[in-house]
């Protein structure tokens, strides 16, 4: 199988659903990864791996999830999983005969932070399971690995969440604005997610720290104009 690139094709990126998490000891992590954009001419085959530094991850071969259609080792039902002390890895196929993959979302890692993890920012990244080697293969048996950026992430890895970490959170809306305000400490990040139309449904708008007198303040200006706003806030410790 050669190595060439579909004719005129742009890159197409395979990325994390966010840049930057946070997560304390124990916590449970899903990281996302979707292509900005559908294969030319489809899936059929793929070879993924996940590094991360030692010690800050923890999962099993089941916490590794991919699209029904490409969880095929191509003629028997369940793609390879493998993990290492820092890496975990998936390589699969669509079952043979059948139409290739055409979707965007991929695969999803189910990690958990130990105990004993060590704190502060860690680079977790994205990156073909074979070097040099035929990983990603679309429809028409066409090498895809130069036309496919890799993304990485970072996780922040804190202390502990309590609950009273800040206090007196105020919403205003100014010049088309939600502006929150709240007092915090400056040990601790603090997490503001929102969601517009469930108390479940949360998305990560910022990370934001207190000044040195605790004094927070963050200006949510992707509200829609007439839709109403929740907004939660999770603390965590920094090292």
């Amino acid at each position: 199988m050669g190595l060439f690139l579909l004719p005129g094709a742009s890159a197409v990126d395979l990325k994390f659903d966010r840049f930057t998490y946070v997560a304390a000891r124990g916590d449970k992590v899903s990281l996302v990864t979707s292509f900005s954009g559908m294969i030319p001419s489809g899936l059929e085959g793929y070879a993924l791996q996940l590094n991360f530094p030692a010690g800050t991850a923890s999962l099993s071969t089941t916490d590794i999830e991919v699209p029904a259609p490409l969880d095929f080792g191509l003629f028997n039902p369940g793609a390879e999983r493998s993990i290492g002390v820092d890496f975990a890895s998936v390589a699969g196929f669509i079952e043979f005969g059948q139409t290739p993959y055409f979707g965007t979302a991929f695969v999803e890692f189910e990690i958990t932070i130990p105990a004993n993890a060590p704190l502060g920012f860690h680079a977790f990244s994205l990156v073909p399971l074979i070097a040099g080697g035929d990983n990603f293969v679309n429809g028409q048996l066409q090498v895809l690995d130069d036309s496919i950026n890799f993304g990485s992430a970072t996780i922040q890895i804190v202390d502990s969440r309590p609950v009273d970490s800040f206090e007196d959170l105020q919403i205003t809306r100014v010049a088309g604005q939600n502006r929150l305000s709240f007092t915090g400490s400056p040990q601790w990040i603090y997490t503001i997610q929102a969601s517009d139309n469930s108390l479940t449904d949360w998305q990560t708008l910022a990370e934001v720290y207190a000044a040195s007198n605790g004094f927070v303040q963050y200006a949510d200006t992707t509200v829609p104009v007439g839709v109403s706003r929740f907004y939660r806030i999770i603390a965590g410790r920094l090292e």
